[in-house]
């Protein structure tokens, strides 16, 4: 994290965080730029990352962006911004009783992360900012994990968060990505104890990749070109998303999904919440977690009652809305943060 921050003149402290089922989380929080400490004057930000990310994606620009990333930018604007991990990301790989050789220390997903890490870095940015309710801003998977806290925990997403930004907001991802979660393809993986996709500790992650491409079911091997790269991800996390895809439900994580006939798990109503708001980023191209289930999702929360930014840009995708940084952007991203501050 110093080579990225320091590269752009960032100053930080990093800060650690328990959360209530065991890991040490890392949150980086910024304090200023090349023109000295930044005076914060606005309500605190923390941002999430996608699936198989951390808070470096919010360091980044994409090729030829002339400004700063939108966290710095926030920062100079006065911001009290703070850059999550969520665990066994890099930064966040501590657990009081698991290492990542363990298969208990994998068994997560984005549903755990909304109810046991982000609660554990909001409040520990509480204790700092006088107790004060604290702006969300997550890009994909980072949309998925908030959206399942307010589904299960919605009082205190209510009590804590003012708005949550969803940066290209998935409910039910494209199931195109999915065709490999077949009871084949997990019980391979169950057998050959492979809990993680890239997992940087624990089982060497070459070994298995050999292993899925020499002896893996054809469509798990097919699909490894495209999660080769990725980089300590839980397989449960994966699966998580699968079954919502499968399923198009919004829904729990489902342990004995190929052992029932018709499997279903409780349904994650986000609707639930009442007084925090909203402000959906959706891009008219995103392939990966299409516009038609945004719009459910803005249906499913009442519409405006809920949701007072619906921005739809025409030419975006899915990916990059998580470098998102033009003057466009940071004016429709600063003015949904700003409505519902306190």
């Amino acid at each position: 994290m110093a080579d990225a921050l320091g590269k752009k003149n960032i100053t930080w402290e990093s800060v650690k965080v328990k959360s209530d089922d065991g890991f040490t989380l890392t949150v980086f929080h910024l304090t200023g730029d090349e023109n000295g400490p930044w005076t914060t004057s606005k309500s605190s930000v923390v941002f999430t990352s996608g699936l198989g990310g951390d808070s470096r994606e919010f360091t980044a620009t994409l090729p030829m962006s002339g400004e700063k990333p939108m966290a710095y930018q926030l920062g100079a604007l006065g911001y009290d911004v703070w850059l999550a991990n969520n665990s066994a990301a890099l930064y966040s790989k501590e657990h009081d009783k698991y290492t990542a050789d363990d298969r208990e220390y994998w068994e997560m997903d984005w549903q755990k992360y909304g109810i046991y890490d982000t609660p554990a870095v909001v409040t520990e940015i509480q204790k700092r900012n006088g107790g004060k309710k604290v702006g969300y801003i997550g890009h994909s998977q980072g949309t998925s994990q908030v959206l399942a806290g307010m589904g299960i925990i919605p009082e205190w997403y209510d009590k804590n968060i003012s708005t949550a930004v969803l940066l290209g907001p998935c409910v039910i991802p494209n199931e195109k990505y999915f065709h490999a979660y077949s009871k084949e393809s997990w019980d391979f993986l169950n057998e050959h104890e492979i809990w993680a996709i890239g997992n940087s500790e624990g089982p060497s992650w070459d070994d298995n990749l050999a292993l899925i491409n020499v002896e893996g079911p054809q469509e798990l091997k097919d699909i490894m070109n495209a999660v080769k790269d990725m980089v300590d991800v839980p397989v449960q996390a994966v699966a998580a998303f699968a079954q919502t895809s499968h399923s198009k439900r919004f829904m729990r994580y489902n342990p004995n999904w190929f052992e029932e006939e018709n499997p279903k798990a409780p349904l994650m109503d986000y609707g639930l919440v009442r007084e925090m708001k909203v402000a959906m980023f959706v891009g008219l191209w995103d392939n990966t977690c299409p516009v038609t289930y945004a719009q459910q999702m803005y249906e499913n929360f009442g519409g405006e009652k809920t949701v007072t930014d619906w921005i739809v840009h025409p030419m975006h995708g899915h990916v990059p809305w998580g470098f998102a940084n033009s003057a466009w952007f940071m004016d429709k991203l600063t003015t949904a943060l700003d409505r519902n501050t306190n």
